[in-house]
């Protein structure tokens, strides 16, 4: 992988992108970032193809992108000094894979996306303790801004949401925080959930809220894992997909640790053995 002695992380990220999926690929994802340096000029720098063919390929793999989601490759970690990270947690994290500052940008566009496919209709944003808060504060102050025009308002609410497996493995699910679910009858909702892997909570959840009466309902999602699912749930905003590592930061916790970390991380053997127990 080429480097350049050049200031900003940034470029790192972008560099990291282009060595795992290649020119085209990497630098469409690369887009996503929406910084000052233009695909073109980093073709143009990387790549033994020609700029219009390099450039030419980023356009088309970023227009059969089905998905604007990021996906974080599995080799992407980056050292944890290379990062402002309490220095309680430094010994306790293997790498960082999502820098905070690229976690905010990627949020205000995913709010803009909310926007576009909702409009100007009367919403309740709900919010699934205790993972999702930091995730649910940065996009609802990104909301906000991208309906600054609506007539209609934006409701909040929290829940909290455990499953429970009975005797016969069919689940239940306890919903703690409404007074009555009945206050999501006719409501338009859009759910805002930290992470989904086997997704079987998230299924639950849909069926309990429709099960009360919504009208409609949305998945706002940070982290998809790419793990084999229980069950297939809608996913219709996602920030990032990541691979199957064990992390924590912005809000996601290792028994109530490290919700306090701005970016997120891969925890090393030793930070996991370490808070096991505790």
């Amino acid at each position: 992988m080429f480097v350049f002695r050049l200031c900003g992380f940034i470029l790192e990220v972008q560099l990291l992108l282009i060595s795992e999926y290649g020119c085209g690929e990497g630098a469409a994802v690369y887009q996503c970032l929406n910084t000052s340096l233009s695909v073109r000029g980093l073709c143009k720098e990387g790549s033994t193809m020609s700029v219009d063919s390099c450039c030419s390929k980023a356009n088309k793999a970023a227009n059969m992108t089905k998905s604007t989601s990021i996906s974080i490759p599995d080799s992407l970690e980056m050292p944890t000094n290379s990062f402002v990270v309490p220095g309680c947690y430094r010994d306790d994290l293997k790498s960082v894979i999502i820098p905070e500052g690229l976690i905010r940008d990627r949020v205000k566009r995913l709010a803009q996306e909310i926007h576009d496919v909702i409009g100007d209709e009367p919403l309740v944003v709900l919010c699934i303790l205790k993972g999702s808060y930091r995730f649910f504060t940065t996009l609802v102050d990104d909301l906000t801004v991208a309906r600054h025009a609506c007539a209609s308002p934006l409701v909040i609410d929290f829940i909290r949401a455990k499953s429970y497996e009975d005797t016969e493995s069919t689940g239940t699910l306890q919903i703690m925080g409404l007074s009555s679910l009945d206050e999501l009858k006719g409501q338009n909702i859009l759910i805002v959930e930290d992470i989904v892997d086997s997704g079987l909570t998230m299924s639950r959840l849909l069926k309990t809220i429709y099960g009360n009466g919504a009208k409609k309902c949305w998945t706002s999602i940070l982290l998809s894992k790419r793990v084999p699912r229980t069950v297939e749930v809608p996913e219709d905003f996602v920030a990032f997909d990541i691979p199957d590592k064990f992390i924590v930061g912005y809000g996601l916790d290792y028994n109530q640790k490290f919700r306090d970390l701005n970016h997120i991380c891969v925890m090393s053997e030793s930070g996991i053995e370490k808070y096991k127990n505790s």
